[in-house]
């Protein structure tokens, strides 16, 4: 027998069962949109590390979509983000559009084997990271879930 597709009404619903919990997984989070991520890794443990591209702020987002945020207050938030990259002497540039999203260009080199573990944006905002584990002598690069 075959199987009829699902509905319109059922395809929004198993999207919206879909992305909720995403959402809220990824509430305080950036989410990269479009980006160049280059790493770069010698032998004896140099390293290269450079974002340029766009990332969203997943609340904001997610609040001008269903209109719960003001203009004044996404332009508060934005000016807050702005100000957080500003802190971070790794960002040299930062430029917000609109509806949560901006450009940014982040750079860090330095020596893994003695940093063990860089990370972009930060670890409790994790988008992407290098770790060196000194028992296994590996590398590895992971990208936030």
């Amino acid at each position: 027998m075959l199987q009829q597709a699902p509905s319109r009404t059922n395809r929004r619903r198993l999207t919206a069962f879909i992305a909720l919990p995403l959402l809220i997984l990824l509430s305080g989070c950036y989410m990269p949109v479009r980006f160049d991520a280059e790493i770069e890794l010698t032998r004896t443990g140099y390293f290269s590390f450079i974002f340029d591209g766009y990332l969203a702020k997943v609340a904001l987002f997610d609040g001008l979509r269903r209109g719960k945020i003001t203009p004044a207050q996404e332009k508060k938030e934005a000016e807050d983000i702005k100000a957080d990259f500003a802190r971070d002497i790794l960002s040299s540039k930062f430029k917000y559009f609109k509806r949560g999203h901006f450009n940014i260009h982040w750079e860090h080199k330095g020596d893994l084997l003695k940093a063990r573990s860089v990370t972009f944006v930060r670890r409790n905002e994790q988008v992407l990271s290098i770790n060196y584990n000194s028992k296994t002598g590996r590398i590895s690069v992971a990208v936030a879930r």
